[in-house]
């Protein structure tokens, strides 16, 4: 099953983190949590890995409407 899209692109990396953000806000979300995994594991390990972001998008608020509710919530995330 595969669960994710996925494009190869000629852009640089950092517009194509740009370009993916630009896009999450051009729906109505917010990047909520941005982790650089390149960086976080070269820090937490010393592994040399490939350049990965990982962003959370969400709806804007929705994080303090939640702790309000008390849900659960169904997680969301977008690697680049």
């Amino acid at each position: 099953m595969v669960y994710y899209f996925n494009k190869i692109s000629a852009t640089s990396f950092d517009d194509a983190v740009g370009r993916a953000t630009a896009a999450i806000q051009n729906e109505g979300f917010e990047v909520i949590t941005e982790i650089d995994v390149q960086k976080t594991l070269k820090e937490k390990i010393g592994v040399n890995f490939a350049s990965i972001v990982s962003s959370a998008p969400g709806i804007p608020n929705w994080p303090s409407k939640l702790c309000s509710w008390k849900a659960k919530p169904d997680p969301c995330s977008l690697a680049t």
